[in-house]
């Protein structure tokens, strides 16, 4: 019986042994087609790239970044759906990386649905207080919201000011960012 016990222990030790070297395998397989993808990328191959990111994926479905790679070129090549889903499945593969949220962002303004770039935009900025790229992104849209609802006394242009005056303290003379203070202030005619 004592034997029948050590089988049973060292078939369950093989059988996991196996599966731990697939893994590893598969592990760095998917690593292989995400560098090649950013290689492609790179050339501008952004077919082959794609293919890259989506042979990582395939590997690997929990690899945030082949999904923010492939993202990114699909947002390039304004597939913007395409993004949009890839974007989010970074997003559901780890909710604590900013960037996916970031480039949703990019890719909801650019198609012009400023709320939800809003949103993407301020989660960036909760886990990432200091990440001027997704202040950049919520400023513009409060800026676009002002010039949409064209009133003076704006609460967008206001919000606006404020994310442009945050990236200005941690990015001291941004000129994007001081031009961007100075249109405001010349639309509402403080000057």
């Amino acid at each position: 019986m004592k034997r029948f016990y050590f089988f049973i222990v060292l078939f369950l030790i093989i059988i996991n042994s196996c599966a731990q070297i697939q893994s590893r395998d598969t592990t760095a397989d998917a690593i292989v087609f995400f560098d090649q993808g950013e290689e492609y990328a790179e050339q501008g191959d952004y077919s082959r790239a794609i293919n890259a990111f989506t042979q990582a994926i395939r590997l690997n479905p929990n690899y945030t970044w082949a999904y923010i790679q492939r993202g990114q070129i699909y947002l390039f090549l304004r597939s913007y759906d395409n993004a949009i889903t890839d974007f989010s499945d970074a997003i559901r593969t780890n909710p604590n990386e900013r960037w996916g949220y970031y480039y949703r962002a990019r890719t909801y303004s650019a198609m012009q649905n400023l709320e939800r770039s809003i949103e993407d935009s301020s989660q960036a900025i909760r886990i990432d207080p200091t990440f001027t790229e997704a202040y950049r992104i919520r400023a513009n849209m409060y800026y676009s919201m002002g010039v949409k609802t064209r009133t003076n006394d704006n609460v967008w242009f206001d919000r606006a000011l404020n994310d442009y005056g945050i990236i200005l303290r941690l990015v001291p003379n941004d000129p994007f960012s001081t031009r961007m203070i100075d249109t405001i202030i010349n639309t509402r005619g403080w000057r």
